[in-house]
């Protein structure tokens, strides 16, 4: 999977870059693949930084609120309670929805 997902961003335009974060065309991303949990050099499932992120973690309470990380054990909400907590979730909320 992570091949194909590759062989996509690379016909979307995407080129290798030595700089983390920058910009790019099209990024695609494995956040998770059920249960599993994978670590290696060239992928680590879940996500890393999946929990962080409103823009996953939003709509995944949409199509999956009772999924769990299987990792820490916390569901969805879960997730997205902890940011409302820390205030990333109002700051994104005022960006997105004025």
């Amino acid at each position: 999977m992570l091949d194909v997902l590759k062989e996509i961003e690379k016909k979307q335009g995407r080129r290798a870059s030595r700089i983390r974060g920058s910009s790019r065309p099209i990024d695609l991303d494995i956040i998770f693949f059920g249960k599993r949990v994978l670590g290696d050099r060239s992928l680590v499932i879940p996500h890393p930084r999946f929990r962080k992120r409103v823009f996953v973690l939003r709509p995944l309470k949409d199509i999956a609120p009772r999924w769990r990380d299987p990792v820490t054990g916390l569901t969805v909400a879960d997730l997205l309670g902890g940011l409302k907590e820390q205030g990333s979730w109002r700051k994104l909320d005022e960006r997105i929805v004025p």
